[in-house]
């Protein structure tokens, strides 16, 4: 199977895409040389990227991109999940596991119980995510909402 990795980056058929070091490090460990076949995919334009490796070095590897190939592995229908804002890294945990069972959007509620999270590490979450299923698009984490008090 053709390695698929993930580049948080646009693209364009026909450039050159030096790999950032996480992506470098994934290409040594699966001893890829020169000539190799892989995919790139960005999770934002719907498509994986198929290129060549026409560089490799212990600091630099580039990636030369053909023509986008199209994917649909999404869902008939949009799920957003509500969930309320659990303790500790749980939401990590949650936000990666939506994503794999096709969420198209996470709605974070903040509840009497709740510990509040910054969005900005559920949206690492959601990227992370993107990296570890074969979806072409992640979820994608809204603002949370708090509970309204009662009066």
């Amino acid at each position: 199977m053709t390695p698929r990795i993930f580049i948080d980056a646009p693209f364009a058929v026909g450039d050159a895409i030096v790999l950032p070091s996480p992506a470098l490090r994934h290409v040594h460990a699966l001893r890829l040389e020169r000539g190799d076949a892989l995919v790139l995919f960005n999770g934002s334009d719907g498509a994986d990227w198929p290129g060549e490796l026409v560089e490799i070095g212990r600091s630099r590897a580039v990636v030369r991109l053909g023509a986008p190939v199209a994917v649909e592995r999404e869902l008939g229908c949009a799920v957003t999940l509500a969930i309320g804002m659990p303790a500790n890294d749980r939401m990590d945990v949650l936000v990666e596991k939506a994503g794999e069972l096709g969420a198209a959007a996470i709605q974070p509620l903040v509840c009497a119980r709740s510990i509040a999270m910054r969005r900005r590490r559920a949206s690492c979450s959601a990227s992370i995510a993107r990296r570890s299923i074969r979806r072409a698009r992640g979820p994608r984490v809204a603002r949370r909402l708090r509970r309204p008090q009662s009066s």
